[in-house]
């Protein structure tokens, strides 16, 4: 595609001037004593992971670890019930909903949350969507937490962006890969993204995402 031959920098402007947003550039950790860069997922990833998952009138969408809203804008820009950004970094979360304001084409309302991730409540949550944004321990009290507080009635998806602990999904008996894009699938984004459904009842079948088996 055309937008493949643009350098990742230049398609980000575009994709930002386009939006009315701003969510590149650096922030502080959460105690304000270092800086440290701030790497948001590329656009030319964002658009085939929501264009596979195709948020509609039903769903609730989590970025779990929204920075500074990138996904959590274009999200919005789907029809769907609502669409939550939570993060740990009270300022990247101002940043993110200053975003979501002023994002064009949003039809869906948004809410951020400055919350830790093994601390929100995913009960009314049908996508969940993360970009490596924490290490080991922390993946796995997510985990944890979502398995505890999701609903049992229906089938939640969730979007593991450059999957780094696939492997806690993987020995989680209540998850379902359904889809992996190999590295490098998309032009520009070097990795991995692996597409989850919890299991619905004892046999655990669920209909696959486009490309699945």
């Amino acid at each position: 595609m055309f937008d493949q031959l643009i350098p990742r920098r230049v398609h980000s402007t575009i994709a930002e001037l386009f939006l009315g947003i701003r969510t590149t550039g650096s922030s502080p950790v959460p105690d304000g004593a270092i800086m440290i860069p701030y790497i948001p997922i590329p656009y030319r990833a964002i658009f085939p992971i929501l264009s596979t998952v195709a948020l509609g009138p039903e769903d609730v969408f989590v970025d779990v670890g929204c920075g500074k809203g990138r996904m959590v804008c274009c999200a919005s820009r789907w029809p769907a019930r609502e669409v939550i950004g939570i993060d740990f970094d009270q300022a990247l979360v101002r940043a993110a909903q200053r975003n979501c304001e002023r994002v064009r084409g949003r039809q869906a309302p948004t809410r951020l949350l400055c919350a830790r991730a093994e601390d929100f409540s995913y009960a009314d949550i049908t996508v969940a969507y993360l970009y490596h944004p924490f290490e080991r321990p922390v993946m796995e009290r997510f985990l944890a937490r979502f398995e505890t507080t999701m609903r049992r009635d229906r089938s939640v998806r969730i979007v593991y962006a450059n999957p780094v602990h696939d492997d806690l999904f993987r020995s989680a008996d209540w998850l379902v890969e359904e889809v992996v894009w190999p590295d490098k699938t998309i032009s520009g984004f070097p990795h991995r993204v692996s597409f989850w459904r919890t299991r619905l009842g004892p046999t655990g079948r669920n209909d696959p995402l486009p490309g699945g088996t």
